[in-house]
């Protein structure tokens, strides 16, 4: 039903557009209990700690929205000690406000979509009509399943601005001009004395 609901949401936005025709058609998209739905190699854990609040699956796989978030945000940028203090999903907006980040209503590819009911998402990326409008972003994201509303699953979620569950913001990070980002040696081997 729900996918049925989205294809005709991408029709009227289509219809209403007119002229403003999205440039790409949207992918498909995913729902696993797997890490499936998920890029470049996340396996439920990051750099910043957020795993140890996951949930586990009935395979034993760590899922958790605010751990995938930050396994993207480990890989693209300097770490930074802050981003691992951006606690509860429902606090991320505000939390990377106070931290100096750039936090808006405009999304961008690799920008952490943020819903202030508690969840967290990596942008994959952003379609645009010709005209420059937001035509849908295209999210991937994990899922502790604390409700039965939520299970624990991964997700590939193509996400229109007219939809109701559009993300409330989009936070941006400062990125590696080649990618890959890793805690110093200091951070991650203790230093002793002797």
């Amino acid at each position: 039903m729900q996918k049925v609901f989205k294809v005709a949401v991408a029709t009227l936005v289509m219809i209403f557009a007119g002229a403003d025709q999205a440039l790409a058609l949207p992918p498909s998209e995913c729902v696993s209990a797997s890490y499936s739905c998920t890029t470049n190699g996340y396996a439920g854990q990051d750099s910043y700690g957020y795993y140890k609040y996951s949930t586990l699956d009935a395979a034993g796989r760590k899922h958790n929205c605010t751990s995938y978030a930050a396994f993207q945000i480990g890989l693209m940028t300097p770490y930074n000690a802050n981003y691992g203090k951006l606690g509860d999903a429902t606090i991320w907006a505000s939390r990377a406000r106070a931290f100096g980040l750039s936090v808006s209503s405009v999304p961008h590819a690799s920008d952490i979509a943020q819903w202030n009911y508690g969840h967290v998402a990596f942008v994959e990326d952003v379609v645009y009509f010709a005209s420059g409008r937001v035509a849908y972003i295209v999210t991937t994201s994990d899922n502790a399943g604390i409700t039965d509303i939520a299970p624990r699953v991964t997700r590939r979620s193509v996400i229109y601005p007219s939809e109701s569950d559009y993300p409330d913001n989009f936070i941006s990070f400062p990125r590696y001009l080649s990618g890959g980002g890793t805690p110093p040696i200091a951070m991650i081997m203790p230093l002793t004395n002797g």
